[in-house]
């Protein structure tokens, strides 16, 4: 009878050191699946940042091989102004005639490639192909001009040949003109869309970051608590081996 007290205190500080243990385990066990889930979480941001720089990229890069064909175009048309000034001279309009011809078909063929790639990825700017068509008909105005020019030198209609040739040089300035506003054009969708990804890519990096501290956070409270727990555990164990040995004795 006089050991009962003992023997019931002893009972209890068990059973409370179980609790004690369950209850630590599950904390550990529910802290480590936060910190599974945040960094899985960490993981896919990470991965979406990737997969946004990685867009970034191919759409510059196709931006670039369109803002290379757009120069290609500027330059076949600076090349294709009509007859050159060394055809009045020699009248050598059976020459002059062929390169034109040539240079035209490029044009014809690279003006085709554009229209057709704004149709496919570029529909919602229809201004693009609305000034591609522009600068066709000005090729179509000047090829017809063109003919009347070489039609008048073969007829050594010198001075009105030159008196067209100064239309067509008005034209053709018109024309640059369009190309250069089309080129500007392009390129600032191309920033518009780079700004874009950049954004996209920005907001993405401030969520990891803020996950990231979040993480770190939780990691502190996991040690500080741990060891909070385990110094109380390590007390409360203390204590049961005083009063087993007061039970001993």
């Amino acid at each position: 009878q006089a050991l009962t007290p003992f023997l019931l205190a002893s009972n209890l500080e068990i059973g409370i050191i179980d609790t004690m243990k369950t209850k630590l385990h599950k904390a550990y066990y529910v802290l480590a699946l936060i910190d599974i889930v945040t960094i899985a979480i960490t993981l896919l941001l990470a991965y979406s940042i990737y997969q946004t720089y990685e867009k970034s990229y191919r759409v510059n890069e196709q931006w670039m091989q369109r803002s290379a064909k757009y120069d290609e175009l500027t330059d076949l048309a600076i090349k294709a102004n009509g007859p050159g000034n060394n055809v009045f001279h020699n009248l050598d309009v059976k020459t002059e005639k062929e390169h034109l011809i040539h240079m035209n078909q490029k044009i014809n063929s690279l003006i085709t490639y554009l229209q057709s790639d704004a149709k496919e990825h570029l529909n919602q700017y229809p201004e693009i192909n609305q000034r591609l068509n522009q600068f066709t008909a000005y090729l179509d105005e000047a090829n017809r001009l063109n003919e009347r020019i070489f039609s008048h030198i073969k007829k050594n209609k010198i001075r009105e040949a030159g008196e067209i040739m100064a239309t067509m040089d008005a034209q053709f300035h018109q024309g640059l003109l369009e190309i250069s506003r089309l080129r500007k054009r392009v390129r600032s969708i191309q920033t518009e869309h780079l700004s874009f990804y950049h954004q996209n890519a920005t907001a993405i990096f401030y969520k990891e970051f803020y996950i990231a501290g979040f993480i770190m956070l939780l990691v502190g409270f996991m040690v500080y608590f741990g060891r909070k727990i385990k110094t109380s555990f390590e007390q409360l164990l203390a204590d049961l081996e005083l009063q087993n040995n007061n039970l001993a004795d």
